[in-house]
């Protein structure tokens, strides 16, 4: 079993032309986002401001490569292929409200995920084709590595690997990103999920809110205490809504 999903890592995870293209232009532009305002504190510095414009293509390039390959092994191991698509719209509007804005409204939603059928590798499985659950199990990974990747760099900055230079603005990107991907907007991730469902989407979202909730007030960084929130959101959610929808 391992070695079959292995083989399908080896086989369909890479990006193909189009993808890469997409991906490398969809990293500048928020690379250029990202460094818009940091070109000189006072006047304009064009050597800070390259440097900040690198340190922006690793930031968004890594979590934009995470993002992507989350949601690319989740699709291979149900058996379908992940296609990364630019969303043209949202990196238009990005990029203008940045510019009118001078750097201060910040917008990470640029990229889609679409799935595709693997015929050989679902043969038996449940629901043989494509499908809602299968594609909103593919976006949620996506979100789901970025808050890791954060957290992660925050774990690593306690135990004193990462200063907070580079630890902060890792966990700051990956967050924010993940945050504007769970909109619920076609055809960004969030819009995956709450078709699939509103009761997961509500709990993940309150369980994100939750967390960036805590961190801002209480400087807590917890997945068991945002699980919590989460899990209270998605009973008051079912019990005002759904419920009382059927009724």
């Amino acid at each position: 079993m391992f070695e079959n999903y292995l083989d399908k890592i080896k086989r369909y995870f890479w990006f193909s032309k189009t993808e890469l293209n997409g991906f490398l232009l969809t990293t500048f532009v928020f690379a250029f986002i990202y460094s818009f305002n940091k070109w000189g504190a006072v006047s304009f510095d064009a050597k800070t401001g390259i440097s900040n414009l690198i340190i922006g293509i690793f930031l968004c390039g890594s979590g934009l490569f995470v993002h992507h390959a989350g949601q690319r092994l989740m699709a291979l191991k149900l058996g379908v292929k992940a296609e990364h698509k630019v969303w043209w719209p949202g990196l238009i509007i990005a990029l203008v409200l940045a510019v009118l804005s001078y750097g201060k409204i910040t917008v990470y939603a640029a990229s889609a995920v679409f799935i595709t059928l693997l015929p050989q590798h679902r043969l038996g499985g449940h629901r043989y084709m494509e499908n809602v659950g299968s594609l909103a199990k593919t976006a949620l990974a996506g979100p789901v590595l970025n808050i890791i990747l954060g957290s992660t760099a925050i774990i690593l900055n306690q135990l004193g690997v990462l200063p907070d230079s580079v630890s902060t603005p890792i966990f700051m990107f990956n967050l924010y990103f993940a945050a504007w991907n769970l909109i619920p907007i076609p055809p960004l991730d969030g819009s995956r999920i709450i078709y699939y469902s509103r009761l997961v989407y509500v709990f993940l979202v309150s369980s994100l809110i939750g967390y960036i909730a805590l961190i801002a007030l209480f400087s807590v960084y917890s997945y068991i205490w945002a699980l919590l929130i989460g899990v209270i959101c998605w009973f008051l959610f079912l019990y005002f809504f759904e419920m009382k929808a059927n009724e």
